[in-house]
């Protein structure tokens, strides 16, 4: 495999302390150094962290969880460097979606960095401090986004959306959907320069951009133009009410 890895924390398998019963739990870390290939995450039910920090390293961290040694060897860590990108999958085998078998992935990265994929079937999405791109989807459960300033496409299908404490910048996009949640967007400032497009089919809107707003029956439509009308900020739910607020 490119670049070099290193084993730095590997536990054998152990009572949990989770509160579910009988439960084993394994963990382990690695490192790897640049040159670096843009990410792809995946887990079938659980969590995935994605944290940016002024860093050279990426340091991914894996905890699985079943009630057994068999449920284990079901989540198998798998790490393919593949021409496109870094992949890291702790998928159940045979496309199960079993609740009992679970994954956590912690993957700390620098500030500017690709992660061209994160997926999660069932569990939670988190992303903090990042300033490269993103793209991110979960099926069932939330995504909680803070402190992004770069590419950011963010999907959930049945969960909330929220981005707290963010920045739009020139070079930037935010573009965000769920089909059952609601989305809320918190930005550190107001974009000078920015094309902004909010809408929803069966919920409300609210926003401290001064924006334009489509009257009459059917889907509720916001949408406003600063300066060159570049970058986008798109939000858009199918059901569940979406807003945007600035800090003050």
């Amino acid at each position: 495999m490119r670049g070099t890895w290193v084993v730095v924390a590997c536990m054998a398998v152990m009572a949990a302390t989770t509160g579910r019963a009988d439960a084993l739990v394994e963990r382990e870390s690695k490192r790897i150094m640049p040159p670096f290939k843009p990410l792809d995450v995946r887990v079938t039910v659980g969590e995935i962290e994605i944290r940016a920090t002024d860093r050279a390293d990426i340091v991914i961290e894996v905890e699985r969880e079943a009630p057994d040694v068999a449920g284990l060897a079901r989540i198998p860590v798998d790490i393919a460097d593949t021409e496109e990108s870094l992949i890291v999958n702790v998928t159940q085998r045979d496309g199960g979606k079993l609740a009992t078998l679970r994954a956590r992935v912690v993957v700390l990265v620098p500030l500017v960095t690709a992660v061209r994929q994160v997926s999660v079937f069932e569990g939670r999405i988190g992303v903090s401090g990042l300033r490269g791109s993103i793209q991110a989807r979960i099926e069932r459960g939330p995504i909680q986004a803070e402190d992004l300033a770069g590419v950011v496409r963010l999907e959930t299908v049945a969960g909330d959306l929220v981005i707290e404490r963010s920045d739009l910048r020139a070079d930037g996009l935010l573009r965000l959907r769920t089909f059952n949640g609601s989305i809320r967007i918190g930005l550190v400032r107001a974009p000078k320069d920015a094309r902004v497009l909010l809408l929803t089919l069966s919920g409300g809107i609210t926003s401290d951009l001064p924006l334009s707003e489509r009257q009459g029956f059917g889907p509720r439509f916001r949408e406003g133009t600063f300066g060159t009308a570049q970058p986008l900020l798109s939000a858009d739910a199918v059901r569940g009410d979406i807003s945007l607020t600035v800090a003050k």
